[in-house]
């Protein structure tokens, strides 16, 4: 690849994920796609390269597994020596309680925690002008840091959960703006607005398939 540009997107292979890369794409951007599933990642991978051939790559990177986070970043490391844009865009959202193998529940693992430490150990490969954008939700409203049971071990809610996700994603793009001031680089959060996604779907069992499928009509579209 010969693209002066390079991005970092993860949930890559899906979704919001998948429209920003190929919209980098057509900007000019060498495209890391860090996706937790090679197979899916690599159909992604397929029909974007049918577009802008020269413009992707695919990386693995499990964002509720801190080691595989750490390799993800290794691997970027040995890449790369800049990244102009880094969006942590992967998302998600379980309808019970379910724990990573660290302990921490999982949509706060996934949404928060993971792209916290990718975006800590991307950090020296972000020169001045250089943007992240923490792709958040309008539920960070209804969402509190339950410091006391960060599992939420005693009243699990789906909802509950990804506000406080979101929230927590929110308070370190507003944290790390400040720090990152004197360097010349940006981190924004934003709320894209109701999007017709499968974040809502669980790909093991098809539930939510019809409850997105009803709602479509009322949603943007990840473009």
């Amino acid at each position: 690849m010969n693209r002066e540009m390079t991005s970092v997107v993860t949930g890559a292979n899906t979704g919001m994920g998948k429209a920003s890369s190929r919209m980098l794409a057509e900007k000019g951007y060498r495209v890391l796609m860090l996706v937790r599933d090679r197979k899916r990642g690599e159909e992604a991978l397929r029909e974007l390269q049918k577009e802008y051939p020269d413009s992707f790559e695919l990386i693995l990177c499990d964002l509720a597994d801190p080691s595989s986070v750490r390799s993800a970043a290794e691997t970027i490391e040995g890449k790369v020596t800049r990244i102009d844009l880094l969006m942590n865009n992967a998302g998600l959202i379980t309808t019970r309680r379910e724990l990573t193998e660290d302990g921490l529940e999982k949509q706060f693992a996934v949404n928060y925690v993971g792209h916290f430490l990718l975006t800590m150990l991307l950090l020296p490969l972000m020169k001045r002008g250089s943007r992240i954008v923490m792709v958040s939700s309008g539920a960070h409203k209804w969402g509190k840091i339950h410091f006391d049971d960060l599992t939420l071990k005693e009243s699990f809610r789906p909802f509950k959960a990804y506000g406080q996700s979101k929230l927590a994603g929110v308070l370190f793009a507003e944290a790390l703006s400040r720090r990152l001031l004197p360097y010349g680089i940006t981190i924004n959060s934003c709320h894209p607005g109701a999007v017709g996604t499968s974040m809502g779907v669980n790909r093991e069992t098809g539930f939510g398939k019809g409850i997105m499928k009803m709602l479509k009509p009322f949603f943007r579209t990840p473009e």
